[in-house]
């Protein structure tokens, strides 16, 4: 009977080794991609509650739509210096009150749960998160805005 050719036993450990070494660090790698992902996420959901209050403090103040249009400078005024920040007022018909950066917002943030961060694309690939709330108002034909 012939056998192969036996490998040395420094080898064979050599090889287990490095085997193990990289089933180790991409575990790792995936763990701290992982983590990493998560951190980023919570950063924006902070930043992004945030700016949400901003917006129903200064929609909760308005009794009138031309004490809206006074708003809508204020918050131009706020949201300067936040790059890659989009911002959006509109009725609960769908009329865009306010807007501010380039993001094309998911149809799915308009009626998203409070505190639920949206994950999109926009059509030119670009990766987005975004939130939704509804803003009370003061105006009595239309009570309710909703600010993503």
């Amino acid at each position: 009977m012939i056998m192969g050719k036996r490998h040395a036993l420094t080898t064979r450990l050599t090889a287990l080794f490095a085997s193990i070494s990289t089933v180790i660090l991409l575990l790792l790698g995936l763990l701290i991609g992982e983590l990493a992902e998560h951190h980023f996420e919570e950063l924006d959901r902070d930043l992004l509650q945030g700016k949400l209050e901003l917006l129903q403090n200064a929609l909760g103040k308005v009794d009138s739509y031309p004490a809206l249009d006074a708003v809508t400078e204020e918050l131009q005024k706020a949201l300067v210096g936040h790059h890659g920040l989009s911002v959006t007022v509109q009725t609960t018909q769908g009329k865009i009150i306010f807007a501010s950066g380039e993001a094309q917002f998911a149809t799915t943030l308009q009626g998203s749960e409070a505190d639920a961060l949206i994950a999109w694309t926009d059509s030119g690939g670009r990766p987005f998160r975004g939130m939704s709330v509804l803003a009370p108002t003061k105006i009595r034909e239309d009570p309710n805005l909703i600010a993503a």
